[in-house]
């Protein structure tokens, strides 16, 4: 398969899905949006696109004028039948797209936090009910009509959806394995000057991405799996 993926941080890597991509023989590609890159014509011949994190709300249009174009882009994409997996600001993009409001989350969630399982046949079902993944937002989204709610978590009601075979959002980050906290680290650090009760310090980060990113990694390979086969 051909994979895109449309990157918005200047340290962000690709992280699992780079490594996942490779070993599974399917070719990947970039847009480094925070660089100024286009993105290719929407009708390219790639079947599947990656949607990373970002700094910017999906709603900021006005300051950062490539987030209309990534919006647009992604909609004639979904038209013609592609499939789309968006991490973080990339689930808010598509829950956007599909017409399910974007708005602050009462908590910003920034560490690695358990998730609650709700979907009892979806591609999260590598992951265990109460599985630790990394966090690292403030925004949430309304779920989309016709969209399945996948995981939710004591700070943030809506954790992941799918949207029949063809859209897998993720709010956390499972696209982050071993050696990627760093450079997110050092992308989000302004973020450790907020304060909350869902907010893990730059110390427990780096200790628990430790125990948990091999894991992480794992379980991104299953899922994605599970989402490529998917009909």
């Amino acid at each position: 398969m051909k994979f895109h993926v449309f990157q918005h941080l200047p340290r962000e890597g690709c992280g699992n899905p780079r490594r996942w991509a490779a070993r599974r023989g399917h070719s990947l590609t970039v847009t480094r949006f925070n660089l100024g890159e286009p993105p290719p014509p929407a009708d390219s011949d790639f079947d599947a696109l990656f949607i990373m994190g970002c700094a910017a709300n999906v709603y900021q249009y006005r300051d950062f004028p490539c987030l209309l174009e990534q919006r647009r882009w992604v909609e004639k994409f979904l038209a013609r039948g592609g499939k789309v997996v968006g991490f973080c600001h990339g689930a808010q993009v598509l829950a956007d797209v599909l017409g399910g409001r974007v708005h602050q989350n009462p908590f910003h969630e920034i560490g690695w936090h358990p998730l609650t399982l709700t979907g009892t046949s979806s591609p999260l079902s590598a992951l265990a009910d109460g599985q630790r993944v990394l966090h690292w937002h403030g925004d949430n989204f309304d779920l989309p009509t016709g969209a399945a709610l996948l995981a939710s978590s004591a700070a943030c009601p809506h954790q992941a959806f799918s949207y029949g075979g063809q859209i897998l959002a993720l709010q956390f980050h499972l696209e982050v394995g071993p050696g990627d906290i760093g450079a997110m680290i050092e992308d989000c650090r302004a973020d450790f000057k907020l304060s909350g009760p869902w907010i893990q310090s730059e110390t427990e980060i780096r200790s628990a991405a430790e125990r948990h990113a091999a894991a992480s990694e794992e379980i991104f390979g299953r899922v994605m799996d599970a989402f490529v086969a998917a009909r």
